[in-house]
């Protein structure tokens, strides 16, 4: 299976990671490709499901559901330039992994680092944050060496007691294109 984060505009782009199999050149050509019941392989994938968060792949050759991690830019290898991508290639973290509950109007200010993540000169309105699937105000994006750091505004009222994910979007300019992609983190932050 062959996920890209950004449609390819041209043929033979090698795609971002690499699902099913440990690598693979960029000829396309199979190198290592693993049919079996390794966490790493697939045998016969007939279908898939995202929830925004996870990668379920049908794996009918093995009679199994196989889960992946966000798999835009993990989850898989990627050989496209001799090395390959594991599940530790971007971090999400918080400057506050907990909040207090408030039953009131509570604003809250949050910075969440996106490691490996280079947005250079971004506006915000190129930023969209959800946090639980509830989309939060971002006040201000800025680029910190090959980090992105984007501060969100939480308004607490009516938000329950428990941990959120955290889901971004982004869109960022590449010479006259733009290059879209995605970002997330399981219980990022909660509220207790």
């Amino acid at each position: 299976m062959l996920i890209y984060n950004v449609i390819p505009s041209a043929n033979g782009t090698p795609a971002d990671v690499v699902i099913g199999q440990t690598a693979m050149n960029q000829d396309g050509e199979n190198q290592g490709a693993t049919a079996g019941s390794a966490a790493s392989s697939l045998y016969q994938p007939m279908s898939i499901y995202f929830d925004g968060t996870k990668l379920y792949v049908a794996d009918s050759g093995d009679n199994r559901i196989v889960v992946f991690g966000d798999p835009s830019s993990s989850g898989g290898s990627n050989d496209n330039n001799g090395s390959s991508t594991n599940d530790s290639s971007y971090n999400v973290t918080s400057n506050q992994s907990s909040l207090p509950y408030s039953a009131k109007k509570a604003n809250r200010k949050v910075v969440f680092t996106f490691s490996n993540l280079s947005l250079g000169k971004a506006k915000k309105s190129w930023v969209t944050i959800r946090l639980g699937g509830r989309k939060v105000k971002v006040n201000r994006v800025r680029g910190s060496g090959t980090s992105t750091l984007v501060t969100v505004t939480v308004k607490q009222k009516g938000w329950l007691r428990g941990t959120y994910d955290l889901s971004m979007g982004y869109k960022k300019k590449v010479g006259k294109k733009w290059e879209r992609g995605t970002r997330s983190q399981s219980g990022i932050l909660s509220i207790y």
